[in-house]
Order: structure tokens, then sequence, then C-alpha cells
């Protein structure tokens, strides 16, 4: 099945500093179980923070995590409820410490717009989102 959303709300959050590089090069100095640990804690978290806020997690590639409001229903406080949980994302990932000292730190880009959701494939199929939307959201998390 396929659905355009009219209203959906996006966020994507990236961990690990202002960008992809810095985690790539965080990562190089850290054991492969120590980042899995590290985005585990992260993506755990959140994913608490979605059954108090009522997002969507659409999926995770690698150290970014997607998820949407007023998507699967109508619901007018979806973009209050976005910008909320935003703001608990980068809260929650401050709380976790990074095993090179500190804590994590993350970006976050929210956008809304219409999006086309799916399902994709036959094997290991999953639910997509596609759209300007989510182009959007993603330059806003990657530029700050």
């Amino acid at each position: 099945t396929h659905k355009m959303g009219d209203s959906a709300r996006l966020l994507i959050a990236a961990s690990q500093g202002a960008d992809v590089a810095v985690f790539n090069r965080q990562c190089s100095v850290l054991s492969l179980m120590q980042v899995m640990l590290l985005l585990h804690q992260l993506f755990t978290r959140y994913d608490s923070l979605c059954r108090t806020h009522g997002v969507y997690k659409v999926e995770t590639i690698g150290d970014c995590w997607m998820g949407a409001t007023g998507l699967l229903a109508d619901d007018p406080a979806h973009a209050s409820r976005m910008v909320t949980f935003a703001r608990e994302v980068l809260i929650a990932a401050a709380s976790v410490d990074s095993p090179i000292g500190g804590s994590v730190r993350i970006r976050v880009g929210v956008h809304s717009g219409r999006v086309m959701s799916g399902i994709i494939g036959s094997i290991r199929a999953r639910y997509c989102l596609f759209g300007d939307t989510v182009n959007t959201a993603s330059r806003m998390e990657s530029t700050g």
C-alpha cells in the first residue's frame, strides 16, 4: 500500500558532532562494539520518546534516525509535537557519554510538507518515505 500524506512533519537526527565526517573519524578510534553500543544508547532513548510524543519511527541508517508525525493519521498538533520531540532528542543525546569523552552532540532537521510512503521491495521489504520534505529535512540536519 502507498499513501500520500499532506501534513507530515519529519525529524532527521544524526549523531556525534557536527557532521558524518566527524562521526566517521570518531568511529575509526572506537571498536565496532563501542559504536554499536553508542548508537543503541541513542536510538533507544529516541524510541522511548516516540512513545511519549506519538512520533512514528521510520528508519535508521548508520548514525541517522528518522521519524515522522502526522503521517499515519491526521493530527492538528503534529507540528508542535515534532518540535517538542526534537528538543527532547537533543537533550537525550546530551545525556549520553561519548566513549571518547564528553557528551554526544547531534544535529536535527525538521521539515513539514507532503511525502509519499509505502512498502518497497519484495525481499526484506520495508516502509519508506519519499519526497522533497524528506530531502529538505535531511539538508537541514546536515547543514545545521
